[in-house]
């Protein structure tokens, strides 16, 4: 069963200490998909804590305790993370052999990012088997199976489960591969003018997150009392060390004062707290490592911070 702490930010935040994840965010345009999600994982990190590798690159079975964490490796990167056997196989293209992994944006304008070592020759020998043509995406030369996000599903350009037109677009060096269904989030995922680490709501939220091993920051569906959340699972220091997620979430300056109260009220005294009323209570079976990213970051998405059971909150201000 994990555990996880709320956050609330407040006031004005000094400069963010920096950590990986927000490294990460420097590297992604700001002014484009990232905004509207961003997320982060670190499979380097989890291989030296000893989450074990299989063939092709992906997580195998290992401990108990390694199958637990095996969905924060990748920390939810998508089908291509998960499709770990088959996607080295025919693509060259291994993400849980990279050192991190970013998503960014919704459909269709999201992209994939792995950072690493990674063999281009291969890689796009591969690609280019498979029918991708040669295409320039803004300022990067990269492979194209299709001009947009169309795919014959009776034909995948990738014949690899559970991925469809996340692979249209790539744009692959010794260091990096970014696939996309469109061209534009590929650009934005390899970095613009202004990057998400500049955008002045969303750096506050990761340097609330702190060092985290996953990570994901998003806008809420529904717009309310909250601006922006983000969702982190910090680093155990082994396989057996209780999961700890934490939650933070930056209210809009302008939200009801009253409902404001409301919130930090119920931070203060551990209680659930949330946009509206009719939130649910979380049972706690809903946080453990099962889904160490992705249930937290689903109720945050439709505007529920949740709390009671084993769930631990408090709030903070920035100075």
């Amino acid at each position: 069963m994990g555990f996880a702490a709320v956050l609330i930010l407040t006031g004005c935040a000094e400069q963010p200490v920096t950590t990986p994840p927000l490294e990460a965010m420097g590297e992604a345009a700001g002014d484009g998909p990232a905004a509207a999600y961003f997320e982060y994982g670190e499979p380097a990190w989890w291989r030296a804590l000893g989450v074990t590798i299989g063939s092709g690159e992906q997580p195998a079975s290992g401990t108990e305790p390694g199958r637990r964490r095996l969905p924060a490796t990748g920390s939810d990167s998508g089908e291509p993370a998960r499709a770990g056997v088959e996607l080295p196989q025919v693509t060259g293209v291994a993400p849980y052999a990279a050192d991190r992994m970013i998503a960014i944006g919704v459909p269709p304008n999201l992209a994939f990012r792995f950072d690493g070592g990674f063999e281009a020759k291969a890689v796009r020998a591969k690609l280019e088997g498979l029918g991708a043509k040669p295409r320039r995406i803004g300022d990067h030369d990269g492979l194209s199976f299709a001009p947009g996000t169309d795919v014959d599903l009776a034909k995948l350009p990738v014949p690899v489960t559970g991925v469809h037109n996340q692979f249209n677009q790539i744009v692959v060096t010794d260091s990096t591969v970014a696939t996309a269904p469109v061209p534009e989030p590929i650009t934005a995922v390899l970095g613009g003018e202004r990057s998400l680490a500049d955008r002045p709501e969303h750096a506050p939220v990761a340097d609330c997150l702190g060092d985290v091993a996953a990570a994901t920051i998003t806008a809420p569906q529904n717009p309310g009392t909250v601006a922006l959340y983000g969702v982190g699972l910090r680093r155990p220091a082994n396989l057996d060390e209780q999961p700890v997620n934490v939650i933070c979430a930056l209210p809009i300056p302008s939200a009801n004062p009253r409902r404001q109260e409301d919130v930090h009220h119920s931070a203060h005294s551990g209680r659930h707290f949330a946009r509206r009323q009719d939130v649910r209570r979380a049972d706690p079976g809903d946080h453990t490592w099962r889904g160490p990213i992705r249930r937290p970051h689903r109720a945050a998405g439709r505007g529920d911070v949740i709390g009671g059971g084993r769930w631990h909150a408090m709030a903070i201000h920035l100075r």
